[in-house]
């Protein structure tokens, strides 16, 4: 696993048009699929992030989201918790409210005649919040 995770690393170095988080070695076999478009040149390619996962910096483009009085970074479809100096991946909990979804691989599907939205299989449902619209966890795909 260990040199999956090298192999993986890297292969992302490599590529030339990295980002400027390092992942700290995950803890979990848990892993999300994102598309991140990392030049305006090339298509969007798929960035493997792994729930557990720690970063050192905080990502770029992240907004802090409150749930359950604890303070938390969501930034195009991933979630971190504040772990010391670091931000850990984590997987959302049903109930947690996002300003906005990715702008791409939105999937919009309708259950029992209501709308949701998935992303990384995770279910969405837009609400209304005191900021506008939002969007609320309702719960996950399983694959």
């Amino acid at each position: 696993m260990k040199i999956l995770a090298l192999l993986l690393c890297a292969a992302f170095v490599t590529t030339g048009c990295g980002t400027s988080v390092k992942a700290v070695p995950a803890r979990s076999r848990y892993v999300v699929k994102t598309e991140h478009h990392r030049h305006w040149h090339r298509r969007p390619g798929k960035t493997v992030v792994i729930i557990g996962s720690r970063v050192k910096k905080r990502p770029a483009g992240s907004v802090t989201i409150y749930y359950r009085n604890a303070s938390y970074l969501y930034s195009d479809g991933v979630y971190y918790k504040p772990y010391g100096n670091l931000y850990e991946i984590i997987r959302p909990e049903t109930g947690m409210i996002v300003p906005k979804l990715p702008s791409h691989s939105v999937t919009i599907i309708t259950v029992r005649g209501e709308t949701l939205y998935s992303y990384d299989n995770v279910l969405y449902k837009k609400v209304a919040t005191p900021d506008g619209t939002g969007y609320e966890v309702q719960g996950f795909i399983n694959k």
